[in-house]
């Protein structure tokens, strides 16, 4: 004779659900504590120095000889997004166009710069026409009040009044003879015009002057390309805190951003557009640093193929519910999809965001990954492990290869370093792989509750 089971009595069921409430509230506060330990500080804006000079150059690289002066100096780096309009990308002549309007604006195409011998700027109108279609008014920073001397032609762009002429014009053989002397106080230098050794020792002697303080910018990308690729920007001279360069707000700094502290300091009035988050720097830091916003300013396009393509695979499996096909793919699903994060993983391997095409970089990397798994699980019934194990196997590694190996030669998912990605680049990451280690959880558990049935 069997005996129906004993209901579970009100009592017992409340102080579960206290019990359940109260783990789920000291999760909920154990999450919020880690998320304002990893909050990044907030940025220490610099002080108006006495003499600003801003050397542009396109298509710069932190392994330029001038970026040796990260070593030897303290120095603030970070990256400059080179989004100067509404379309993603531009060339050098956009940037230098979006310090002169203050907001992004873009040449209408016209990357070419001319100017004439007092530096006055070339199809001056036309280029107006351009930005007026973004909203941006051209000789903005000039027409402040700010004291301009442009160096160099493509200079002459961001340091043109509303008519296209300049306080100060100087060509670039002229500034380095007369000792980089300048009527204005704030200079805004064509660094392709300075060549080389000319250019490394024109930012180091300007950077020993006292009250001087020195940016070294990326534009844009060299010669007439058009691309979106963040550019190395730092700092060093007067009054220059080391650590990473970022936006008055904390935000990655953009063109815009240091339009804002070129006026500031030519006008002593208004936001500053920069400042610094204290930290060690030195060239290599700064190299890693530009990769990284490399790597996550194109992550966004291949991500949404990645949950377009996962879209697509959830309704083929909905769809064929039921059928022989999706009977037999079920026991393959749990460690192939555990080792997705591994794969978009080890995608840094490739480095990708530096290839022709992203998207045949991460789909051959995720295609082997995948592979390895789907013969993982083949070999699983010979093996006697079930699926839960290889699961929680799968997210294991990708913890290791996350945290344990070498940070400069591994990146996260679809980015470089997770533990060091800027912002917040290390959220998705942290949340996957809590996601796959509840869910191989959740199977052993259900593995261990069927077995006592």
């Amino acid at each position: 004779m069997t005996t129906a089971p004993t209901a579970p009595r009100p009592g017992d069921v409340a102080v579960r659900r206290r019990r359940l409430l109260a783990a789920a509230a000291g999760t909920l506060l154990l999450l919020a504590a880690l998320l304002v330990a990893l909050l990044p500080a907030h940025p220490t804006l610099l002080p108006v120095p006495e003499r600003l000079v801003l050397v542009g150059v396109a298509g710069a690289t932190v392994g330029g000889g001038e970026g040796a002066l990260l070593d030897t100096v303290p120095a603030a780096a970070g990256t400059l997004s080179t989004d100067t309009a509404a379309s993603r990308g531009g060339c050098a002549a956009d940037g230098w166009l979006t310090l002169s309007a203050g907001t992004p604006v873009d040449a209408g195409g016209r990357c070419a710069v001319a100017v004439t011998g007092t530096g006055g700027v070339r199809d001056w109108r036309d280029l107006e026409t351009a930005a007026a279609v973004h909203g941006g008014t051209l000789g903005a920073l000039a027409e402040a009040g700010a004291c301009l001397t442009a160096v160099g032609p493509a200079a002459a762009l961001g340091a043109a009044r509303g008519d296209g002429t300049v306080a100060e014009y100087l060509p670039v053989d002229d500034f380095v003879s007369g000792g980089y002397a300048t009527a204005c106080p704030v200079v805004l230098v064509d660094g392709d015009q300075l060549f080389g050794s000319d250019r490394e020792a024109a930012v180091a002697a300007l950077a020993a002057e006292p009250g001087t303080r020195v940016v070294v910018a990326g534009l844009g990308p060299g010669a007439l390309r058009r691309d979106s690729d963040p550019r190395p920007v730092w700092v060093v001279g007067e009054g220059v805190v080391e650590g990473e360069l970022v936006a008055a707000d904390g935000a990655p700094a953009g063109i815009a951003d240091l339009a804002a502290e070129l006026r500031r300091v030519a006008t002593g009035a208004g936001p500053a557009g920069l400042g610094v988050r204290p930290g060690p720097v030195d060239a290599a830091s700064a190299g890693r640093l530009v990769e990284d916003r490399t790597a996550l300013a194109h992550r966004g396009d291949v991500l949404a193929g990645l949950v377009v393509v996962a879209l697509l695979a959830a309704a083929a499996v909905v769809v064929g519910r039921g059928t022989r096909w999706r009977r037999r793919l079920a026991p393959w699903l749990a460690p192939v999809l555990a080792a997705v994060p591994a794969g978009l993983q080890l995608t840094a391997l490739t480095r990708w965001w530096r290839l022709p095409s992203e998207a045949v970089a991460v789909a051959g990397v995720l295609a082997g990954t995948l592979l390895v798994a789907a013969c993982a699980r083949w070999a699983a019934p010979r093996l006697a492990a079930a699926a839960w194990t290889l699961a929680a196997t799968a997210s294991a590694g990708t913890v290791v290869v996350t945290t344990l190996l070498p940070r400069e030669a591994v990146g996260g998912l679809l980015g470089p370093r997770p533990g060091a990605a800027p912002g917040g680049g290390w959220l998705l990451p942290a949340l996957a792989l809590a996601l796959l280690l509840a869910g191989s959880l959740a199977g052993w558990l259900r593995t261990r509750r069927a077995g006592r049935r």
